[in-house]
């Protein structure tokens, strides 16, 4: 995981913008908002179903866009935190 983790890195060093799947502003979940106080929000789908959320900001040192990674979710996780459910087996 550690070096699909470096991989998506090494993506967003060389970009210019971001990557990943873009969440828009109304469907960003309660809890980034408040715990990260944070406008935009993206995830890269990861190896084993996880998602490795991460948001982008201007550097305070020298003005660039950076990328911060927020958390890596399972896919169970993810479902739970964005209010998706499992469908139920009959």
């Amino acid at each position: 995981m550690l070096e699909a983790i470096d991989n998506v890195k090494q993506q967003l060093e060389r970009s210019d913008k971001p990557l990943g799947a873009h969440h828009k502003k109304k469907q960003i979940p309660q809890y980034y908002k408040t715990r990260y106080n944070l406008q935009a929000l993206y995830h890269f789908d990861m190896p084993d179903f996880h998602r490795l959320m991460y948001t982008v900001r201007r550097s305070p040192v020298d003005g660039k866009i950076e990328a911060i990674f927020l958390e890596l979710l399972t896919h169970e996780q993810y479902n739970s935190r964005f209010g998706y459910f499992k469908k139920k087996s009959h």
